[in-house]
C-alpha cells in the first residue's frame, strides 16, 4: 500500500505536550464555535435576516467546512499542524474582527463561508496530532478529546454566546471571539508538533487517489462508517426527538430540551469515562457492545410513549456513541496510515453523516412517521457492522494467507 507509513527515524514527540494544555485548547476551540453559532444567529436577526437566510448563513460555513476538509489533511501532512494552525486561527481572527461591521446578510454569509474554509485546518490539527499522541497516552484518555470538544460546543460556547449577546453589543461579542482566536493560536504553539511524527515524505498523487488507498486499509475503512454512521444516528435523534416529544407525545418543550441536554451530557461523561472500561475489555466486545446499546437505543425511541423510557433510550444511544468513539480513537493511533491523513477523511465522515442524519431522516419520516424512523434506522445498523465484519474476516484471511 502507498500511504504514508511511520518510519524508525521519526522525531521524539515535544515534550511540552501535556494533556492538560490540550484539553484546555480543545474546550476553547470548541466553545468558540458554541459562542459562533448563538452570536452570529442573533446579528443575523439584528440585520433583519429571515430564517430563509439564516439557514443560508449556516449552509455557507457547513460548505466552506466539507469543500476544504479532505485538502487540510494532506497540507497538514506536508506542512506540520504548528504552522497551520496559527495561520488559520489569525485569519478567523480577522474575519471575526470584521463581521460586526458587515451590514447585510450575504456579507455575514460571506464572512461564515471564510470562517468555514478555515475550520477544518484547526479541528484536524488537533485530530491527528491526538492520535499521534495516544500512542504514549494511557487508553482511559482515548475519549478525552471528543468530550473536550462536546464540552466547548454544548456547553460552555452557548453559554457565553447567550451571556455576550444580552449583556455586550456585537461589536463586544465578536471582538471576545477574536481574542480567543488569537489565544488560540498562539498557546497552540507550545505544544503542537512542527511537523507529522513518523511519516514519510508526502506522495505526489492526487487527493482522490490517497483516499482511495486510504481506504483499503481495514481500519480505516472501518473507522470512516463507523463515524458516518456513529454522527448520522446521533443526528436522527437530535434532529428530530423534540418534534417526538412535543408533537407526538404532547410534553412540553422544556421535557424535550431536557432529553437532549441529557442525551448531550451523557456522552460527555462516558467518553471521559468510558475509558477505564474499555482497556479491560476485547476489541470485539466493544463492537459488539457499542451495537446492542444503539439497537436497543433505537428501539427504546421508536416505540416508548414515556419521557423515562426514552431517557433510557437517550442515554443508551450516548454510551453506543461514546464506545464506538474510544475504539475507532484506538485503532487509529495503532495505524501506520499519516495521521492528519485519517483525521482529515474520518471528520469528512462525520460532517456527512451529520447532515445525511437529518435529510435522510427527514425523508423518511415522511413517509413512516417521526417515532417510527428510528425503528427504520435498525436495519442501518446492521448491516454496517454485518460490511465491517465481513471485511475484516477477508483482510484476516488474506493476511494468513499470506504467511
Amino acid at each position: 500500500m502507498n500511504v504514508e507509513t511511520t518510519a524508525g527515524t521519526s522525531p521524539p514527540p515535544s515534550p511540552q505536550f501535556s494533556m492538560a494544555s490540550f484539553v484546555a485548547l480543545a474546550i476553547t476551540a470548541a466553545a468558540t464555535i458554541g459562542m459562533g453559532n448563538v452570536i452570529t444567529t442573533f446579528y443575523a436577526l439584528h440585520l433583519g435576516a429571515s430564517s430563509f437566510q439564516v439557514g443560508l448563513i449556516y449552509g455557507a460555513q457547513s460548505f466552506g467546512m466539507m469543500l476544504m476538509t479532505m485538502p487540510a489533511g494532506f497540507i497538514i501532512a506536508r506542512y506540520g499542524a504548528k504552522r497551520v494552525y496559527l495561520l488559520s486561527s489569525i485569519l478567523v481572527m480577522v474575519a471575526y474582527l470584521a463581521v460586526p461591521w458587515l451590514k447585510f446578510w450575504y456579507l455575514l454569509a460571506s464572512a461564515r463561508a471564510l470562517i468555514g474554509l478555515c475550520a477544518p485546518f484547526r479541528t484536524v490539527s488537533m485530530n491527528s496530532s491526538f492520535l499521534q499522541r495516544m500512542k504514549t497516552l494511557s487508553p482511559n484518555k482515548a475519549g478525552w478529546y471528543r468530550a473536550s470538544q462536546s464540552t466547548g460546543i454544548a456547553v460552555v460556547g452557548p453559554w457565553l454566546g447567550n451571556y455576550l449577546t444580552q449583556n455586550a453589543s456585537f461589536i463586544v461579542s465578536y471582538g471576545a471571539l477574536a481574542v480567543m482566536f488569537a489565544f488560540m493560536a498562539f498557546y497552540s504553539q507550545s505544544f503542537l508538533p512542527e511537523a507529522e511524527q513518523g511519516t514519510a515524505a508526502p506522495e505526489n498523487n492526487g487527493i482522490l487517489a490517497q483516499m482511495k488507498l486510504l481506504v483499503r486499509d481495514v481500519w480505516v475503512f472501518e473507522s470512516c462508517i463507523t463515524e458516518f454512521v456513529n454522527t448520522s444516528t446521533v443526528s436522527i435523534f437530535s434532529t428530530f426527538i423534540i418534534l417526538v416529544v412535543v408533537q407526538q407525545l404532547h410534553e412540553s418543550q422544556e421535557m424535550a430540551i431536557t432529553l437532549l441536554t441529557t442525551q448531550g451530557l451523557s456522552t460527555i461523561l462516558a467518553l471521559f469515562l468510558f475509558g477505564y472500561v474499555f482497556r479491560r475489555l476485547p476489541l470485539s466486545a466493544s463492537y459488539i457492545g457499542s451495537l446492542v446499546l444503539g439497537v436497543a437505543a433505537m428501539l427504546l425511541l421508536g416505540t416508548s410513549d414515556s419521557i423515562p423510557l426514552l431517557m433510557v433510550g437517550a442515554l443508551c444511544l450516548s454510551w453506543a456513541a461514546a464506545l464506538i468513539h474510544l475504539v475507532n480513537v484506538m485503532r487509529l493511533a495503532g495505524s501506520k496510515v499519516s495521521k492528519s491523513k485519517i483525521a482529515s477523511v474520518i471528520y469528512l465522515c462525520g460532517l456527512l453523516g451529520t447532515l445525511t442524519g437529518s435529510v435522510v431522516g427527514g425523508a423518511i419520516s415522511k413517509y413512516v412517521g417521526l417515532q417510527n424512523l428510528y425503528l427504520c434506522w435498525i436495519p442501518v445498523l446492521l448491516v454496517v457492522a454485518a460490511i465491517c465484519y465481513v471485511r475484516a474476516l477477508r483482510a484476516k484471511s488474506a493476511e494468513s494467507g499470506m504467511h
